[in-house]
């Protein structure tokens, strides 16, 4: 069980910077063989006191046997609820509850905020070793304008949904699963400054070694698996092709050694 909205994003009304969207959660639980996703309305629940949300959600709705959460686990109005909490009305019911450890990961607790940081700092290796899989980017495929055809360079577009955290601004090496198959990218996360600034961040990637017609509308997921430079301007777009060769042959090489 999940909430279909950031609990912290709706409480203190900033952006949720979320890692997943609904869709790619769902994706990935259900690769785990989940039998069911529960997508609880948080708006629904955040005023229920403790002992309201085991009552009537997990043990009248949801008819919970067994039950496990994090060791910071809190829940309830105004987080009145802990893991202990828990444990003594889910006793009265005779439900079980497992208190899962923390993970630690070179020196640190792996938590979604330390993931966010890495992800923003550019520390995407990082972010990915912490996830545990490739921080990705998800979606039907886009109609940009063309820019990248001009310059020689045809790119995939994924539009970065609402609320998802912003990768640090540069290119990065990356893998594309499209159509069933996996080509290895060459990723521009921003707002491409050379060629025309846009309002907000895209992820455009230009696959090394598809030979294939327009992508529109088709699902793709885009996995970004090293970071490789900033993005930055160049004098015309000559010199921005130029760069663009140099960063796919630098992509092949990176990736060829790891």
């Amino acid at each position: 069980m999940t909430f279909d909205r950031s609990p912290a994003s709706v409480l203190t009304g900033a952006p949720p910077r979320l890692l997943t969207t609904n869709d790619r959660k769902a994706a990935i639980i259900a690769s785990l063989s989940a039998d069911v996703l529960v997508f609880a309305p948080f708006e629904h629940i955040r005023l229920l006191t403790p002992e309201e949300f085991v009552t009537r959600v997990l043990v009248g709705e949801l008819h919970a046997a067994h039950l496990f959460c994090g060791y910071h686990y809190r829940f309830g109005a105004g987080a009145a609820g802990d893991v202990e909490t828990l444990r003594a009305l889910c006793a009265r019911y005779g439900v079980g509850v497992t208190v899962c450890d923390p993970v630690t990961a070179e020196g640190d607790v792996v938590s979604s905020t330390l993931i966010r940081s890495c992800i923003e700092r550019g520390e995407i290796e990082r972010a990915d070793r912490l996830l545990g899989e490739p921080f990705a980017i998800a979606g039907p495929v886009s109609a940009g304008n063309h820019l990248g055809t001009t310059l020689g360079y045809p790119t995939l577009n994924l539009p970065i949904p609402t609320g998802s955290v912003l990768p640090r601004a540069g290119v990065y090496a990356s893998s594309v699963t499209v159509d069933g198959r996996t080509f290895l990218g060459a990723t521009n996360i921003g707002i491409h400054p050379t060629v025309g600034a846009l309002s907000r961040p895209q992820c455009e990637t230009f696959l090394l070694d598809y030979d294939g017609g327009d992508l529109y509308d088709r699902d793709a997921v885009c996995r970004l698996l090293h970071f490789v430079r900033d993005e930055q301007r160049f004098a015309d777009e000559s010199a921005l092709r130029d760069r663009i060769a140099r960063d796919c042959a630098a992509i092949r090489t990176l990736c060829r050694n790891n």
